[in-house]
């Protein structure tokens, strides 16, 4: 699994540091705000992936289908190669597809099971 950020806002929103919550810049260092985070998640047994690009923002879990996205996508945007330690014939197809059928709301009864 992996997760990263992307700063495709321009100008990059900066905050300042406070990291003792006191709404008081602790530094006087400003801190890059993404505007987007990447996540992607590998089986490499089943040769299958998922990958999603989220705005910076609280957000519900009903966008998530809408966050899908290819693993291609998160590479352009991100100027990242992840799969290119496997054969390139794999890494193609993996990377170039939405894999929307990896991504199912669990069952109530399988949450149950699970807790």
């Amino acid at each position: 699994m992996v997760t990263g950020p992307l700063y495709e806002k321009r100008p990059v929103e900066q905050i300042e540091f406070d990291g003792n919550g006191d709404g008081v810049d602790d530094n006087g260092i400003l801190v890059d705000v993404p505007s987007h985070f990447y996540k992607l998640a590998l089986d490499p047994v089943a040769m299958e992936a998922i990958a999603f690009i989220l705005e910076n923002r609280k957000t519900k879990a009903a966008y998530l289908p809408k966050a899908l996205t290819s693993i291609r996508d998160v590479e352009a945007r991100s100027g990242f190669d992840f799969l290119s330690g496997i054969w390139d014939g794999a890494e193609y197809v993996i990377e170039s597809h939405t894999q929307s059928e990896l991504w199912e709301k669990p069952k109530d009864d399988r949450c149950k099971e699970l807790q």
